[in-house]
């Protein structure tokens, strides 16, 4: 079981399958209750399964726990769409699930065929260092879209020679000294 207990419950008007986030995005939904705790299934689970979509899509799918807390797997309900590697997801929304949330970035497409499409995916949350979460209890007024991704790491430049360090300015170049060295 990937579960973890927080302190808030029924009395602070919480109810099943509510999702659960921290500062990164997804971390897992609502399965039981007492008046002031509550147990979190972790989204990589293996009886996790949220809906989710790709970013800039209306393309439904699921992600699914079951491979580790580093890796989750997606299902993409249409076969026509070629997912790709660095493409990402939020949870798609329902009755019961809030959309919007990140949930992380497909690293590898592993299966293409029949009805659907298959995918690796990396959490943006690294649930071994959870610390505080959120449960969200009501849903927006609207429907945030992709608005609550992370902004996309920009390109990256090339970078000086393995093992120099050029400093600000016309100076020379010097090799980097460990922390605490001099």
């Amino acid at each position: 079981d990937w579960t973890v207990t927080v302190n808030a419950g029924k009395a602070d008007g919480l109810t099943n399958d509510k999702i659960v986030i921290s500062a990164n995005g997804l971390v897992g939904t609502v399965i039981s209750l007492t008046a002031h705790t509550a147990v979190v299934r972790l989204f990589c689970d293996p009886r996790s399964r949220i809906g989710a979509r790709l970013e800039g899509t209306q393309l439904l799918g699921a992600v699914a726990g079951g491979d580790g807390p580093g890796t989750l797997t997606f299902t993409l309900y249409d076969a026509s769409y070629q997912v790709k590697p660095g493409q990402r997801l939020v949870t798609f929304g329902s009755l019961d699930y809030v959309a919007g949330v990140p949930i992380g970035q497909v690293t590898k497409v592993t299966r293409v065929g029949g009805l659907t499409r298959t995918a690796q995916v990396k959490p943006f949350v690294p649930v071994g260092a959870l610390d505080l979460v959120g449960i969200v209890v009501g849903k927006p007024a609207t429907d945030p879209g992709d608005r609550v991704l992370p902004p996309r790491a920009p390109p990256a430049t090339q970078a000086p020679a393995p093992g120099l360090v050029t400093p600000p300015g016309d100076g020379p170049r010097v090799a980097p000294t460990p922390a605490g060295a001099r």
